[in-house]
């Protein structure tokens, strides 16, 4: 099914309701993983399976997300996933909790003033 582009609130109210987002980085990324989806997804409480690489601190593989190599294997992780509902919102479950303390507006704050203090 095609839908027209969603932004906003309407993307989040959208994120909140699905089950797993997919994600893909960059090529230009290298390994660096980190896009505004993540924090999107993980905000929103869905689970987020995005492709393998280094991710900020907090998202971890088989702990808040899941990550995949290839399409062949992002497919055959979300049929999995589809199958195991406890294990997918245990996940999706840790994944908000990380960001609502790693990346709390308290942390992200105080991260600026210590940004802030050694300019």
């Amino acid at each position: 099914m095609s839908r027209t582009p969603l932004f906003g609130r309407e993307l989040y109210e959208a994120i909140s309701q699905a089950k797993i987002v997919l994600n893909g980085a960059v090529d230009m990324a290298g390994t660096d993983r980190g896009n505004m989806r993540c924090w999107e997804t993980l905000g929103c409480g869905a689970l987020m399976v995005s492709d393998s690489g280094v991710y900020p601190e907090g998202m971890v593989n088989n702990i808040s997300m899941i990550t995949y190599e290839d399409a062949e294997s992002a497919a055959r992780t979300i049929v999995n996933l589809l199958r195991e509902p406890e294990r997918l919102q245990a996940l999706a479950n840790e994944g908000t909790r990380t960001v609502r303390t790693v990346y709390s507006k308290r942390a992200q704050w105080l991260n600026f003033q210590r940004l802030a203090a050694s300019a």
